[in-house]
Order: C-alpha cells, then structure tokens, then sequence
C-alpha cells in the first residue's frame, strides 16, 4: 500500500538478520542471540523460550533452519548458564520448543529430549 509505520519504542532495537515467512505474512528477526517474530504492524508476537542462538551476533542464519510450511524453526543454541551447545526445534507460530538434541552428560551420544503433549511432561530419546 506504500504505507510506513513506524513502530515507536524500537528505535535502538534493529535486528542484525530477518527472514520474511511469505507464508504466515510475518519477520523473523534476529538480535543478540533472540530470536523473535514481528507482524506488519510492527507488534511483536513471538519471542522464543529457550532458545538462545550459540553466536552472539544473531547475524548467522547457516545455523538456522525454517520448514517448508514455515510452522518450526531448527536452531543451533547454546544451553543458558552453560557453555553446551543444543539443536532445537521450535514452533514459530507459538515460541515454544518442542524439541531439543543435546550431548548426553555422560559424554556418549546426543539425547533428543522432547516435549511430550498434554501433563506427561518431557521425555528423552536416545539418538545415535
């Protein structure tokens, strides 16, 4: 429409990268390891739970990767007050994390833990 809105409150808040999701007519911005999706309205309508991306400058979007229908997010994270690092795989629609490969602790293979729908709380599959 040729319309610019400016958002106000955002004037230090650029992101370093975004995506645009055609499909759901939103932007996936990246800044200092966040990741969050914003509306044409400029509103803000996802911010991401735990998920911290590994590289500070959230400018690297190698270590993304978004699905065909665009409905999940796969990110190289870095596990909070850790130096770990962690492969999550998150909704875009919702911010939630419904998925996450980590190096087991007891340094053999990686363990998928996965949110398990409804009150059965979080399971862990072996991977590998």
């Amino acid at each position: 429409t040729g319309k610019r809105i400016e958002v106000a409150g955002t004037k230090d808040m650029n992101p370093s990268a975004f995506i645009f999701l055609y499909e759901n007519h939103l932007f996936l911005t990246f800044r200092e390891r966040q990741v969050e999706v914003w509306n044409f309205k400029g509103e803000l309508v996802v911010s991401f739970e735990d998920h911290l991306l590994w590289r500070a400058d959230g400018c690297n979007t190698n270590n993304i990767y978004i699905t065909t229908d665009q409905k999940l997010l796969v990110s190289y994270c870095k596990q909070e007050g850790s130096e770990q690092a962690s492969i999550n795989i998150s909704s875009i629609l919702s911010g939630k994390c419904h998925a996450k490969l980590v190096e087991s602790e007891r340094g053999g293979s990686a363990m998928l833990e996965a949110a398990a729908q409804g009150a059965r709380g979080a399971r862990q599959l072996p991977v590998g």
